[in-house]
C-alpha cells in the first residue's frame, strides 16, 4: 500500500474513531467497542501502536503472569 493511501486511511480512522465509536456494556465480556454507523468490509476501526510480539514470547509472558497471580 502506498504511503499516501495509508496516511489517508489513518486520517479517516482518527475522524471516524472520535465520532462513531463508543465503549459500552457487553454481555459477552462486560465491556465492548461499538460503532454508531455501519462499517464497510476492510475498514480500519483502530490503529494498533503497541509492541509486535511473537507467539512464543506471548506464551512466556502469559506463564510468568500466571505465576504472579
Amino acid at each position: 500500500m502506498q504511503e499516501s493511501s495509508v496516511r489517508l486511511r489513518l486520517h479517516h480512522l482518527h475522524y471516524f474513531s472520535e465520532r462513531a465509536l463508543i465503549v459500552g456494556s457487553s454481555s459477552i465480556h462486560g465491556c465492548g467497542l461499538f460503532t454508531l454507523i455501519d462499517l464497510v468490509e476492510g475498514q480500519m476501526i483502530v490503529e494498533y501502536t503497541g509492541e509486535a510480539v511473537r507467539p512464543c514470547l506471548t506464551d512466556k509472558r502469559e506463564r510468568e503472569n500466571e505465576k504472579k497471580v
